[in-house]
């Protein structure tokens, strides 16, 4: 029955491909990398400033494009780019190297997001199935990159460089499975960009949401990416052992399929709030603690919070969508968060070059703005909710 209910070819197929794309086996040394090949935290954070850019002028003719032609078609262009641009990484050495990288990487996820869960959504006929097919997916991410975490502590032992080689290889393969993708209906409404801007901005409410999850994100990313080495090595951890850690974080994350069980059960406005206030909590002991140990567990902690919120935010946007332009609405909506995030990177990043401390302050207090602005869109929904109903009766 559920065979009717679901492309199975087309959700087991991006499973495999999402899988291949987080074996990033240099995951857990990348700021190393980047300094080892002398950039700053600042240039380091500068460069992610530069890549929202590009994504907020890629993103919606990206979307507007695969609503157009096709998802699948998106898809597999991106997916090349993307092998591309783990090619252009590996032979980076300079800022102006790695800022090229970060272009190729900019395209691909610009033409990938939105894209990518608006291919998975359309390939779900039952919508009922939407968050345990979304928590699956975000799954075999935490999966990908679990392996590649503690593949990496024997490839560096090879060398820095044979880490971002298996990447590529992984990302090839990947490239290579989208090309069996089935293309899926397209939603037959195609409305202009300046419609689609229109439509969005309409919607107070999903402005206040993207903004909170964009905060959100970009705490995670922050502390999950770069800081926390540098963190780690404060503490006196030795960078060998940054492949364990960074594998028993993603056994932690594991857990996120069966992020659709724990909503169901809290309700969805609880359980939300238990997922930031975690990353304020870690936030807040980073900010404080010398001890490795602590310093370990709360950014495990951030990172699994991190992996049970993904698959909420993916149902959600997809569910506001109202028009037929899925891809483009959801490419509107990262355009706006890559704004936000374009300044708040910066921010962050020289933050961190002043002090450590410093930039663990700076990511409790963005966490505190990201939960006041969550309440406030999950009250309004609430409060809409509550109209409708009344409106039945």
């Amino acid at each position: 029955m559920e065979g009717l209910k679901l492309n199975k070819k087309n959700i087991y197929l991006m499973y495999l491909i999402i899988f291949l794309q987080s074996l990033v086996f240099y995951g857990s040394i990348a700021t190393l990398y980047r300094q080892k090949r002398g950039l700053s935290m600042t240039e380091i954070f500068i460069i992610e400033s530069a890549y929202f850019i590009i994504v907020i002028i890629l993103e919606v003719p990206w979307g507007k494009l695969a609503d157009k032609i096709g998802y699948k078609k998106i898809v597999v262009i991106a997916n090349f780019i993307y092998f591309l641009s783990k090619i252009v990484f590996y032979n980076s050495g300079s800022f102006l190297g790695f800022l090229i990288e970060r272009i190729f990487l900019a395209a691909a996820l610009a033409g990938l997001s939105g894209c990518d869960s608006a291919y998975l959504y359309n390939s779900i006929y039952d919508k009922s199935l939407c968050d345990k097919v979304f928590s699956k997916y975000n799954f075999y991410t935490t999966l990908g990159f679990l392996l590649a975490s503690l593949s990496s502590v024997f490839i560096i032992e090879i060398s820095m460089e044979s880490t971002v080689l298996f990447t590529i290889v992984a990302y090839g393969i990947a490239f290579i499975l989208s090309l069996f993708l089935d293309e899926v209906p397209k939603d037959e409404k195609n409305a202009s960009i300046k419609m689609n801007f229109k439509e969005t901005f309409n919607n107070k409410n999903i402005i206040v949401f993207i903004i909170s999850i964009t905060l959100f994100s970009e705490i995670v990313q922050g502390i999950t990416v770069y800081l926390n080495q540098n963190k780690y090595i404060s503490c006196g951890i030795d960078v060998k052992k940054f492949g364990i850690i960074l594998a028993l974080s993603q056994i932690i994350s594991l857990i996120t399929g069966k992020s659709y069980y724990f909503k169901r059960i809290l309700g969805e406005r609880k359980y939300i709030n238990i997922l930031y206030l975690i990353i304020l909590v870690a936030t807040l002991i980073l900010w404080r603690t010398t001890s490795a140990v602590v310093s370990v567990i709360s950014v495990m902690s951030i990172s699994l919070s991190d992996a049970l919120f993904a698959p909420i935010v993916m149902e959600i946007e997809n569910k506001s969508v109202t028009t037929g332009d899925r891809a483009t609405i959801l490419s509107v909506y990262s355009v706006i968060g890559s704004v936000v995030s374009a300044v708040i990177n910066p921010l962050i990043g020289l933050g961190a070059d002043y002090s450590l401390r410093t930039s663990f302050l700076l990511c409790s207090m963005l966490c505190v703005i990201a939960l006041i602005a969550m309440n406030y869109y999950l009250a309004r929904e609430n409060s809409k909710m509550k109209l409708c109903d009344e409106k039945r009766i």
